[in-house]
């Protein structure tokens, strides 16, 4: 018990300091404007934190007729088919939970085999009770570092509604990884406001929503966005450690604590590298890795059985 005393009164001595020296950190980094003058690893963080969404699919639709769809929460947003696009929602229709503003945001087949995402109005489905949790989007400034491609139709890279010119402003909402691997944004096309996604493989951008405060730092990418500064226990990033096996190998479970018993909250791929913030001796008396799973923005624990870390 003495020595347990010991190492929880050095653990916090720890993180104490950890947050003193994020405190001064933060004091003199650079900011970001255009969300409350974040630094820019704040920045960042936001970034690989977006929420990641699904949608729910309903085979024989909600039932309530033909509703009308705009392509983000509001009758002034940008709305196609000359401002008549509709869903027959008794027909197949995937749902993805209702905005903040109380619309449902719906994917579904136009019927010229191609696919949209966008809004029904409230007023148009009262007393639908959605299967998904209600979306609390983020909504981080950025500006486009090269012409960036926005489609409404995440199933089928190519297609797209607007293009972002390089200098122009954006929000960035979520990401959507089910299908392809994109992040969904808000930004205005036709002079309406409109959400739309675009690939995150593909996309180039400044962090703030003026010109000064990023175009004097690299563009962000997929492949520098880096990973978090710190853990939501505080910690530091120590290494990376990698899922054992070959590709096409089972998924390895991600759990909620350092327990074989508690609930999986991701996946982990084989042969893929994950960034790890802390080791534990779970309940089991082995040793687990604390890790964030970047494309669904999760943090967990996974067994040691199953990854090494990497050289």
């Amino acid at each position: 018990m003495k020595e347990f005393a010991k190492k929880a009164i050095l653990t916090v001595l720890v993180l104490a300091l950890l947050s003193t020296a994020a405190l001064v950190s933060c004091a003199c980094a650079e900011t970001v404007s255009g969300n409350g003058e974040l630094t820019a690893a704040e920045w960042n963080d936001r970034l690989l934190s977006l929420q990641s969404f699904k949608f729910m699919h309903h085979k024989d639709g909600i039932g309530y007729g033909d509703c009308p769809v705009f392509t983000a929460p509001s009758e002034d947003a940008l709305r196609f088919a000359n401002n008549r696009q509709a869903c027959d929602t008794n027909q197949d229709l995937y749902e993805a939970g209702y905005s903040e503003e109380g619309w449902l945001l719906v994917r579904y087949d136009t019927g010229n085999g191609k696919t949209r995402v966008g809004y029904i109005p409230p007023k148009y489905i009262k007393g639908f009770k959605s299967g998904m949790s209600a979306k609390h989007f983020d909504h981080l400034s950025a500006i486009a570092a090269d012409a960036i491609l926005v489609t409404d139709n995440p199933l089928k890279s190519g297609s797209s509604f607007a293009e972002l010119k390089a200098g122009e402003n954006f929000v960035i909402l979520a990401k959507y990884t089910y299908h392809g691997n994109w992040w969904y944004i808000e930004c205005t096309a036709e002079g309406k406001t409109a959400r739309g996604f675009i690939d995150r493989d593909k996309s180039t951008f400044y962090p703030g929503n003026q010109v000064k405060d990023g175009m004097n730092r690299e563009a962000i990418s997929l492949q520098t966005i880096g990973t978090p500064s710190r853990s939501p226990m505080g910690t530091e990033k120590a290494g990376e450690i990698v899922i054992s096996g070959s590709k096409g190998d089972e998924r390895k479970l991600v759990h909620q604590a350092a327990d074989p018993n508690s609930k999986w909250v991701t996946v982990a791929y084989p042969t893929r590298h994950y960034p790890c913030y802390g080791t534990q001796t779970g309940t089991d008396g082995k040793s687990w890795y604390y890790i964030f799973v970047e494309e669904d923005s999760t943090w967990g624990w996974i067994h040691a059985g199953y990854a090494v870390p990497e050289n």
